[in-house]
């Protein structure tokens, strides 16, 4: 029978171990390159959604979206840079448009542009945990990519 006193005491020293971090491996590198690019296109996707609909409830939906997006982009750029990563190219924001101004025969319906939200999350969600059980290095799977997301 395994020791759970044992065990606790090694989850708890792996987190305040002085020893030097190893260099990312590829496959964290790989992930994160990856979780970062997606971010970005949710971001400018999320922009889109805020320029296509004038439904208040789905508009503050697209702009905490946002905000989430920029925060977490913002988080994994500085543990990219600080770990001598390169940063991928990314997606620049959208400027701010007039929903009503955009051609019918373009412009998506409230119902298609929320289920795109919900699969968006989910697509970045996936990004997120296939970060985190590739990853060999605490700090990467608890400082940086689990982040708390408010749910919509």
């Amino acid at each position: 029978m395994p020791d759970v006193g044992k065990a606790l005491k090694n989850i708890i020293q792996s987190f305040v171990d002085k020893e030097p971090k190893s260099p990312l491996h590829v496959g964290e590198v790989m992930s994160c390159w990856s979780y970062l690019s997606e971010l970005a296109d949710e971001q400018v996707h999320s922009e889109a959604g805020i320029n296509s609909t004038t439904d208040p409830e789905l508009r503050q939906a697209f702009h905490e979206a946002v905000e989430m997006f920029k925060s977490q982009k913002e988080r994994m750029i500085a543990f990219m840079l600080s770990e001598g990563v390169p940063i991928p190219p990314l997606s620049e924001s959208k400027p701010q448009s007039n929903p009503n101004d955009v051609p019918l025969g373009v412009k998506l319906m409230d119902d298609e542009l929320a289920n795109s939200l919900n699969i968006k999350m989910v697509i970045l969600i996936t990004y997120c945990a296939n970060a985190i059980i590739q990853s060999t290095r605490n700090d990467i799977c608890h400082s940086i990519l689990v982040h708390k997301h408010k749910h919509f």
